[in-house]
């Protein structure tokens, strides 16, 4: 469940229980406006520039969320959100939970719908998150003849049916696609559609509770990048907190890239180069738009497949990079050029697929293991003088910054829970290399 990226089991949703008998298809009222674009999405509510109490540290910012910690308990640091957000005209919905150790409710402003969640993480301080849902009507989406709602709340609805999750599942994705959804991953019977940037999860599954119906969870995210993927893929992953799609391809690499090339082109987006230059064992491609932002594009075979990871970068961190390199030139203009000193990492026993160059190793996990295998190595980085920088661990995906000097280090995790899980480690100023098994 995406909701599962950034809010705990906690959060509590109002529920409308309902029981509809229906002998046709659910009629589909088309929302007023279509699932909402980037930009549209950001004039109403926009992550980047949403207001934080004073006194707290950098905020994870992106378009369709934010994410921070702050000191005092779980219901002042909801109440600060809460004005802010009746202050700019977002209505409360129903259903609020307020606790000292854990606050949740959910907005909405015209067809648009927010998630707040504030809960303890240790005594005096709390997460707080705000993440956009969009604004797709989750009760309008088709389910097959004879399914019955059994919950509706704002941010998911469920239903059952007494097909088999396999056919539910087929239905769904052929009545979607008819509405302009496109598919974006499928594990099992789940599958994930995109429309605009709006992410819809249909998640598909046995629900021993309901006489072992089939049972039918809509819920929606907002993407804070438009990222597409071809028709065709296996083990789509994406993750918002990274603003990051990864995924293998039957097709070939040239294949991959000019899909790449020519829905890019129609979105704005211009290849900065005409062919794909090699860094490392991955070739790669940017693409810039007006706006100033940059796709990185990378793709390299595996077993015959094209794996392929598209990036998103805003103008803002575009320029926050280059800064930083330049300041590190600048600091670096008059020195005798000095060999990066080496780093050796130790890696999961149960790392998998690993590929390893001067400046990244990639590896696989086990599902449900990415989180573990990178905090892991975060612990043993600090032990050698390593200074943490920014830190997003959810459990499907994370970023942990370090620096150490002129050097630099990224890990970057993708974990789905049922795939197996794809761990980076992207370092600057430092060469790479993996410990030598005993």
């Amino acid at each position: 469940m995406i909701l599962a990226r950034f809010f705990p089991a906690s959060l509590r949703f109002v529920m409308v229980a309902a029981t509809l008998s229906l002998t046709v298809i659910t009629t589909v009222i088309h929302a007023a406006e279509p699932p909402a674009t980037v930009e549209k999405a950001a004039a109403v509510w926009n992550g980047l520039t949403w207001p934080v109490p004073k006194g707290v540290d950098e905020p994870q910012r992106r378009s369709a969320g934010i994410l921070y910690e702050a000191d005092g308990d779980a219901q002042s640091a909801y109440d600060f959100q809460k004005q802010a957000l009746l202050d700019a005209k977002w209505k409360e919905l129903p259903g609020a939970y307020l606790s000292k150790e854990s606050s949740s409710g959910t907005y909405r402003k015209g067809d648009y719908t927010l998630s707040l969640m504030a809960y303890g993480v240790k005594p005096g301080r709390v997460n707080v998150s705000v993440s956009s849902h969009g604004n797709v009507d989750l009760s309008t989406l088709p389910v097959p003849a004879g399914a019955k709602l059994t919950f509706a709340g704002p941010a998911s609805t469920m239903y059952t049916t007494d097909l088999s999750p396999e056919k539910t599942a087929d239905e769904i994705t052929n009545r979607l696609g008819k509405l302009g959804w496109q598919a974006y991953g499928a594990v099992g019977t789940t599958r994930w559609f995109k429309q605009n940037a709006v992410r819809l999860t249909a998640f598909v599954d046995t629900a021993p509770a309901q006489g072992n119906k089939t049972a039918i969870t809509y819920s929606a995210e907002l993407m804070s990048a438009d990222l597409p993927a071809p028709p065709v893929t296996i083990n789509l992953q994406y993750a918002d907190v990274t603003k990051a799609v990864s995924f293998d391809s039957p097709d070939s690499i040239a294949d991959v890239l000019k899909f790449y090339q020519t829905s890019l082109e129609k979105a704005g987006w211009k290849a900065t180069h005409d062919k794909l230059i090699k860094i490392g064992f991955r070739d790669t491609m940017i693409f810039r738009n007006a706006a100033k932002e940059m796709l990185t594009l990378e793709l390299y075979d595996v077993d015959g497949k094209t794996r392929c990871l598209l990036k998103h970068e805003s103008a803002a961190e575009v320029d926050a990079k280059y800064n930083r390199e330049k300041e590190a030139a600048t600091k670096a203009a008059g020195k005798q050029p000095t060999p990066s000193p080496k780093l050796t990492l130790k890696l999961p026993a149960n790392a998998a697929d690993v590929k390893v160059t001067e400046r990244e190793i990639e590896f696989n996990t086990a599902a449900g293991q990415a989180k573990a295998a990178a905090l892991g190595i975060a612990a043993t980085l600090k032990t050698e003088g390593w200074k943490a920088g920014e830190q997003v661990t959810e459990a499907m995906a994370g970023t942990l910054l370090f620096s150490k000097g002129d050097q630099s280090l990224t890990i970057v995790y993708l974990d789905t829970g049922v795939l197996p899980a794809e761990v980076t480690i992207t370092g600057s100023g430092v060469k790479l290399e993996r410990a030598t098994e005993k």
